[in-house]
């Protein structure tokens, strides 16, 4: 076990770090008997306190010009790549500000590790580490990707406390962070600007403006509204005080200008250039860091730049400019293996990137990149990628690094839908006429409303010959030119919710979408009939290096310019499917500078 001190200090988190490390070629159930799950519930306590003092925009100033802040895009379990970053880059310290911005569970196999990591390295320096919140930081999310599992198949009969208390240090965290009033962080994108309150008004959704022949157009929110802005619950779901929360963490920039509802995903928005330049006129900004998709996303769009070095630029204005950062390298983790010659089962081999703000302006970013820490240490999946499968052809064994999957398995499993659904909830736009699977508003949210009778190896794959975003699934039973779309109100009583500051949640709209050759696991709905195509976060990754070689560091200038309920806090579910074991993690540095005029990352 390891001596840790709350709060820790950085020594005692190096060398938890260590032992985690070493743990995980014991498997799953090797990580308790370094961080038993009483030391963990007091981590994530004592991080949800100091989180829970901290607005819903951190601003960070500061005051020596030899400061620098990184930002952290997505790392969803990416364990041992993390800790390989922070070795090169280094601990917090007074002149290191270490920004992360959401997405650190899910889809990964090791989200309890980095979870922890982040929050011992938070409560040993709170002012040198920031943790914002992303779309997997809530309820529904975590229940259908994977980090319930996880939990479970680590922490045995303690899990139900682990995730309890991840839940609600889920709740607090911040929104977005400004550093030094030239640059504004969070996970999505941008927001509306929130209705006025009412007295006596019923809580609702909001209904779909800002399309072309709407009842109004929507308005960009302010600065102002996002530092008075409800951090959203267990579950943003876009409607009431969660609103400006959910728009954060589910919205997507797109090539085209507007500013219109994420059909796509059914929750949050998509907004054009023009709508990044007047925000950041409007807020004295000049750049915007936002993550929340990887190059699985982004393989689905031809709108806007892939992020195989790790980020991509999409928005470039005379006020400023907009970058997605993406810090999960060779992601997804898992995938099922393609037979020869076909393109789905691809791995993509990006880096990860790291953001780093320097004086005069922190507004300039230069880029380091990071490959794969290879060889990769025995990884377990927690959620059936195979279900969101990239053919319909019979699942095959997981990839290299990643774990076998049997359609046997499969059927079994909670996963009903995929992932860039939005908030897990209630479905938006009119259900198809084929079939509808209903779970009544007063039950709490349940996997089991998805049919066992689907298997979900078994699930159709439908082609799209249009950019689009991510994934529907089509049950099996249905003819294959059927789409079907599964209504779920998942509806959560998060009777203890004040606890945490938030008011009572309803979960909020899972899109629809449909799964497309060469597959993304996600389920935002095709939309070639729009001109806004667009991608949501996909699936996790893990197997062989990045292409620039085991664990390469590129130093790339870029100059461009509550409690819960007691019946779902773990759910029941398949075990954890292995995969072979590999030996320690280990990697080679290699510097490199790179300086360039246009975005590195590949145009697609």
């Amino acid at each position: 076990m390891a001596v840790l001190d709350l709060p820790p200090t950085l020594d005692q988190v190096a060398q938890l770090q260590a032992r985690m490390l070493e743990a995980l070629q014991g498997g799953a159930a090797q990580l308790k008997t370094v961080l038993p799950a009483e030391q963990l519930v007091a981590i994530l306590r004592a991080t949800e306190a100091e989180l829970r003092q901290e607005p819903s925009l951190v601003e960070i100033s500061v005051e020596e010009p030899h400061v620098q802040v990184f930002v952290f895009g997505d790392t969803h379990g990416h364990f041992p790549d993390v800790a390989h970053m922070l070795k090169e880059i280094g601990y917090p310290s007074p002149t290191r500000v270490l920004v992360f911005n959401g997405d650190y569970v899910d889809r990964g196999s090791w989200g309890v590790e980095l979870l922890t990591l982040l929050c011992c390295l938070k409560c040993a320096a709170p002012n040198s580490v920031y943790l914002l919140r992303g779309n997997h930081e809530s309820s529904s999310c975590t229940k259908w990707y994977g980090y319930s599992q996880e939990v479970r198949a680590k922490y045995d009969k303690q899990s139900k406390e682990v995730y309890s208390a991840s839940k609600k240090l889920f709740s607090v965290m911040p929104l977005a962070a400004l550093v030094q009033r030239n640059t504004l962080v969070m996970h999505g994108g941008l927001f509306r600007k929130p209705p006025e309150p009412r007295r006596g008004a019923k809580r609702r959704k909001p209904g779909h403006l800002g399309r072309p022949g709407g009842p109004s157009a929507l308005e960009p929110g302010t600065l102002d509204h996002l530092r008075h802005a409800n951090k959203g619950g267990m579950d943003p779901d876009g409607v009431g005080s969660s609103l400006v929360a959910t728009d954060v963490l589910w919205s997507d920039p797109v090539a085209a200008p507007g500013f219109f509802e994420n059909d796509a995903r059914g929750v949050g928005l998509v907004f054009g250039p023009d709508i990044t330049e007047a925000f950041l006129r409007a807020n004295g900004l000049r750049l915007i860091i936002r993550s929340h998709e990887g190059p699985d996303a982004r393989d689905k769009r031809s709108d806007l730049p892939q992020v195989l070095q790790g980020y991509s630029f999409d928005h470039n204005t005379p006020a400023g400019q907009l970058v997605t950062v993406f810090s999960a390298p060779d992601y997804p983790q898992f995938q099922v293996v393609a037979e020869e010659g076909e393109e789905a089962g691809k791995r993509f081999n990006n880096l990860a990137a790291v953001a780093v703000l320097s004086a005069p302006d922190y507004a300039t970013p230069n880029m380091r990149t990071f490959a794969a820490v290879t060889p990769r240490p025995k990884a377990d999946a927690y959620y059936d990628f195979a279900a969101c499968c990239d053919s319909d052809a019979d699942v095959q064994e997981g990839s290299e690094g990643g774990s076998a999957c049997s359609s046997a398995v499969a059927s079994e499993t909670e996963l009903g839908v995929d992932e860039a659904e939005g908030a897990p909830a209630s479905l938006s736009g009119e259900m198809a006429d084929t079939k509808s699977l209903e779970v009544h508003e007063d039950l709490p949210p349940s996997l089991d409303a998805v049919s066992p009778s689907v298997p979900m190896a078994e699930v159709e794959v439908v082609a799209q010959s249009a950019p689009m975003a991510e994934a529907e699934l089509a049950p099996p039973s249905a003819p294959p030119a059927e789409k079907l779309q599964v209504e779920a109100l998942l509806t959560t009583n998060h009777a203890d919710a004040m606890e945490v500051e938030e008011q009572s949640q309803r979960p909020g709209p899972i899109a629809d979408g449909s799964i497309q050759e060469g597959g993304e696991t996600s389920h935002e709905a095709a939309i070639a009939a729009t001109a806004y195509p667009l991608s949501g976060c996909g699936a996790v990754g893990d197997g062989t290096a990045g292409a620039a070689g085991a664990g390469t560091d590129l130093s790339v200038s870029v100059c461009q310019h509550t409690d819960d309920q007691d019946d779902g806090d773990v759910l029941e579910g398949p075990s954890p499917l292995e995969a072979p074991a590999a030996t320690a993690c280990d990697a080679s540095d290699t510097d490199m500078v790179v300086s360039a005029n246009t975005p590195a990352a590949e145009a697609r």
